[in-house]
């Protein structure tokens, strides 16, 4: 893995996946839409989608090529574009066009609703409180009083493709550094599987984590909070994660998320008005699966068990919670990922490090629970392996 410049901490690199690549400053924003990689010119008034499959044709998982995609200049050979669109400016009037669209295998038509209005979002050629005439591909016009800078715009843009726009959630399609694009009600987010922001957070118990970067070396590392989603999620339902995670509203630090999270799924509303219990963010990853290509942001919080806290289960969330020796946790994900990697489904690439790990697979003591049965969520697998990366990247830290 290798370190780069951060929009918050650390970033790396493109983390999770296993890519052992270089970042290289591009001329362009990129994202992450569907089965495509966006490029959209720094004028805003040019995007162009290629197919994932195009890009690198690599034998790995199609999510590995996703996140391989997001970081690669192409120097050898520009990839045949799949289609691009262009935004023209005349008087208040903003006209996207879909142009070389291949005639064999078209650009869903919803996609293309959805990035001309992140289109209309990131050019900066007209003034908030104009009215502006907006002319989309195979759509109504729409005059819209134009103010970017409120989530009523975006509503009101993305109003054709959603139907009623009451108790929406707005989240942000973001670009490979994390810089915000547009704003996108969060239903579509994983509809087209946008890239956007996001956090996880380790909950320990009565200690704080021990970090890499510390001179002081720790005999263990204390308990890890892990929970089971009930079997009514619509996602991965009844599978196990060691983050609390969930996904940034608009304009939300991510900070806040983490503790809005931590409120939220383990009601411990004290996260929201005392900031020690969080501590500063760790690092940040991109992870890509079939349905959620996100950056997060690593938190850690640390629960005291004598104290008035309470940990009350959001119960629509999380099914089961509890908090687990670190070591077991380890142990527990590394056979999860083993038995993701045998049946073909394992998201990320497989390094040689982690290989040698996983078929380890560390045994110990603890036999209170059937840590061995336990299935992850894979998104969280991809962070956790970050987070074992990262504990390992530094001679000073603890290393499990």
């Amino acid at each position: 893995f290798h370190f780069g410049v951060s929009f918050t901490k650390i970033f790396l690199n493109p983390i999770s996946q296993g890519l052992e690549k270089k970042q290289t400053k591009l001329d362009f924003k990129r994202t992450l839409a569907a089965e495509y990689v966006i490029d959209i010119a720094e004028t805003s008034a040019t995007l162009t989608g290629y197919k994932i499959d195009t890009v690198n044709k690599e034998d790995h998982a199609i999510e590995y090529k996703a996140s391989s995609s997001l970081y690669d200049t192409w120097s050898d050979e520009l990839p045949i574009n799949s289609f691009v669109m262009t935004i023209t400016i005349q008087d208040n009037r903003a006209i996207v066009k879909l142009e070389n669209n291949a005639a064999n295998d078209p650009v869903n038509s919803s996609l293309v609703s959805i990035l001309s209005r992140i289109m209309i979002q990131s050019i900066e050629n007209f003034e908030n409180s104009n009215v502006i005439l907006f002319e989309f591909p195979n759509e109504e016009a729409l005059k819209i009083i134009c103010d970017k800078t409120s989530d009523e715009f975006a509503l009101t843009l993305f109003q054709p493709l959603i139907g009623s726009t009451e108790n929406i959630e707005l989240s942000e399609m973001v670009s490979q550094t994390g810089e915000t694009l547009g704003l996108v009600p969060r239903k579509l987010v994983h509809l087209q599987n946008l890239l956007h922001r996001g956090i996880g957070v380790l909950v320990t118990k009565d200690r704080s984590i021990v970090l890499p970067q510390q001179k002081e070396h720790a005999k263990s590392q204390p308990e890890l909070f892990l929970h089971r989603r009930t079997d009514t999620k619509r996602i991965f339902p009844s599978l196990y994660d060691m983050f609390i995670g969930g996904v940034s509203m608009a304009r939300e630090d991510a900070r806040l998320t983490a503790s809005r999270e931590i409120a939220e799924e383990l009601g411990l509303e004290r996260a929201l008005s005392d900031p020690s219990m969080l501590s500063d963010a760790l690092f940040n990853c991109t992870i890509c699966t079939s349905y959620n290509r996100c950056i997060v942001t690593v938190f850690c919080c640390n629960f005291l068990s004598g104290s008035e806290d309470l940990i009350s289960l959001q119960r629509e969330e999380v099914a089961w919670g509890e908090f687990v020796n670190y070591n077991t946790v380890v142990a527990s994900a590394d056979l999860s990922i083993k038995r993701l990697i045998e049946k073909g489904k394992w998201p990320g690439a497989v390094s040689k490090s982690m290989s040698s790990r996983v078929a380890k697979s560390k045994v110990h003591e603890d036999d209170s629970c059937k840590w061995r049965e336990w299935e992850f969520v894979p998104d969280g697998l991809l962070v956790w392996e970050v987070w074992l990366e990262w504990q390992n990247s530094s001679d000073d830290g603890l290393k499990v």
